[in-house]
């Protein structure tokens, strides 16, 4: 009799685990996807191209319509390993925008016309391009979904998970316009609120593409002499910035960072 309760108990107590199982199928994805950014980043340095838009919402003045106000709109290229270094430069019809990371991180403009400020572009495009942090963040997503796609002709997995904002690092403080000579957005306080994640895993296993919308709102707090419940209604999303990547030469390049920039990182 004894032995026979034993067997009904730990029948019930594997049945429970196996409905625990079925019941969060964001586990999976989590974890699946966090594995392939990590063996993604164990392979060494890799080239990533793509291209950034952003929008605002009616608040904040609609669209931009070219160049860099507070955001990015135009096409991105650089290169990022494991350790972390990265180096990138986003470019528009009027303005040039690089940034280098190695421990520290160095930017420089260059523009046509009215001086313009990228805002904290670097932070978002550094953050999604360092996949050994990245993968610890969608590790606590509580969203996600999984699905087969194709990149060209090559089946591939999709992941997609949505993320707090601390997946998105500080790596340089956006500037206010009259510290980057006038330019015509300056720091509204605007912070990550979520960041809506796709990754692309090729048959591999390595990351071969993602897409990021990174979601900003008012950063409020009671130092500013504001109360978070006296934000007005849709504050939360005010500016959105969608990132759009693909990957390639796996451990066939390196991040090259010049001299110049490098002396600036010692100071």
């Amino acid at each position: 009799m004894r032995f026979a309760l034993m067997v009904v108990l730990m029948a019930a107590v594997a049945a429970a685990q196996d409905d625990g199982k079925k019941q969060d199928p964001v586990k999976a994805v989590r974890d699946d996807a966090a594995k392939a950014l990590k063996a993604t980043a164990a392979k060494g340095a890799f080239a990533f191209e793509g291209e950034a838009t952003t929008d605002f919402s009616e608040e904040l003045g609609g669209v931009v319509v070219d160049g860099f106000y507070g955001g990015i709109k135009g096409k991105i290229s650089g290169t990022a390993t494991s350790g972390f270094k990265a180096a990138f430069r986003a470019k528009s019809d009027k303005a040039t925008y690089e940034a280098w990371h190695d421990k520290k991180t160095v930017e420089r403009m260059t523009w046509r016309g009215l001086g313009q400020t990228p805002g904290d572009a670097a932070n978002d495009i550094l953050s999604l391009v360092d996949f050994e942090k990245l993968a610890g963040a969608v590790g606590k997503a509580k969203e996600g979904k999984a699905g087969d796609g194709k990149l060209g002709d090559e089946a591939c997995k999709t992941y997609q998970v949505v993320l707090g904002p601390e997946a998105i690092s500080t790596y340089l403080d956006a500037p206010d316009a009259d510290e980057d000579g006038g330019g015509a957005m300056m720091d509204f306080g605007l912070a990550a609120t979520r960041i809506e994640l796709k990754l692309w895993v090729g048959s591999d296993g390595l990351v071969r593409k993602i897409e990021a919308k990174v979601v900003k709102g008012m950063s409020m707090n009671p130092a500013d002499g504001e109360e978070e419940e006296e934000q007005e209604e849709g504050m939360g999303e005010l500016m959105s910035s969608t990132y759009t990547f693909t990957f390639s030469k796996f451990g066939e390049t390196k991040v090259e960072i010049p001299d110049d920039i490098r002396e600036l990182m010692k100071k």
